[in-house]
């Protein structure tokens, strides 16, 4: 009877040994996860403050361009602040075409300003179709073609 108990006795404490090593391996598992999580939130932390900087100093460079009776910094920085804003919100999410168009149209607007009475453009939307979803930033490549072509003059 002795070495029966013995044997079952054994058997338990291997089973309780291999739980034991699988608790501690699925425990290591949780906290590598956390930490990897933890790095993930600060490296998307970081990158939200990055652009609120450059906003912040742009918006800042814009002050004082007005301060300075330089209007058209003033705006060419509100501008470029705004397309930033624009540019750097989610890809992956569908806009209406007029907030779009608005978007390419502020680009232009910074060139008209840049390239004065050498630059001119038109815009005009169909108003049935300004609600249509669009990929964000999917006019920019046409609004930009123009810009070699008077760089180069």
């Amino acid at each position: 009877m002795q070495f029966k108990y013995s044997y079952e006795v054994n058997e338990l404490y291997e089973t309780i040994v291999k739980m034991t090593l699988g608790f501690h391996t699925s425990m290591n598992q949780v906290i590598d996860l956390q930490h990897r999580e933890n790095i993930a939130q600060m490296q998307a932390l970081y990158a939200q403050m990055n652009p609120h900087f450059l906003y912040n100093t742009l918006s800042s460079i814009g002050r004082l361009a007005e301060e300075s009776a330089n209007p058209n910094v003033a705006q060419m920085c509100y501008k470029l602040t705004q397309m930033m804003r624009y540019s750097t919100q989610s890809i992956s999410t569908p806009v209406a075409i007029k907030e779009e168009l608005k978007h390419a149209v502020s680009f232009l607007e910074l060139m008209k300003m840049r390239f004065e009475y050498q630059f001119q453009y038109e815009v005009w939307l169909d108003p049935a179709l300004e609600e249509e979803l669009v990929q964000s930033c999917c006019f920019s490549p046409f609004s930009k073609t123009a810009l070699p072509m008077l760089s180069s003059r």
